[in-house]
Parts: structure tokens; sequence; C-alpha cells
């Protein structure tokens, strides 16, 4: 096993483009949509806090094998074996586009 560098704490949004071709159209346009957003726009924030979610990256240790693989190989892994369809992936996106933009509008009252 080769160590892929330091781990993240959370999903990069760096390893964005590495989705892209996992799923069907639907989840095509969603990874497009992110890559074409501002990196500190809510819709990048929401997408990211949907890989967070999936991937388990908050239980993620720096010692553990899906560290040591790296952030893009474990998303890849995630969204290549999720059970659903791109339609419920969608869901979740914009269940945490909703939480994103609920928490910003706190931030500003």
């Amino acid at each position: 096993m080769t160590y892929s560098g330091s781990p993240e704490f959370v999903f990069p949004p760096y390893a964005i483009p590495a989705l892209h071709g996992m799923r069907g159209v639907e989840w095509d346009r969603l990874v497009e949509a992110m890559l074409q957003s501002s990196p500190t726009s809510p819709e990048r924030a929401a997408f990211v806090l949907m890989i967070v979610g999936l991937a388990g990256c908050v239980s993620c240790q720096a010692d553990s094998y899906r560290a040591m693989r790296g952030c893009v190989p474990c998303s890849r892994q995630v969204i290549r074996r999720y059970a659903g369809e791109d339609e419920e992936l969608s869901k979740q996106y914009h269940a945490a586009l909703e939480l994103v933009l609920t928490y910003f509008a706190g931030l500003e009252s």
C-alpha cells in the first residue's frame, strides 16, 4: 500500500472533477455544475457536505486505510458503490443545499 499524501479533514473540493463519469447523466450534470460554481458558493459547500456525509469523512482518521488511500479514491468508491439512483443523490444534494443556505442566512441576521 502506498501512502497518498496528507489526507484532508473532509472531502476536498479539488477532488470534485474525479467524480465526473462515475454514474449517469444527472450525476454528471451535478458534478459539472459544481465545477462551474465559485469555490465559495453555497452550492459547492452543499456538494462537499453531501460527499462528507456519504463517505463518512468526519470519522476518517489519518492512520486509517481510507485516509492512506486518499480522498479521491475513497470518494470515487463511495459514489460507485452508492446503491440508489442519481435522483436520490440529487435529493441529498438539494437537502444539503437547504442546510447550507439556512446556515448562511443565520449568519447574516
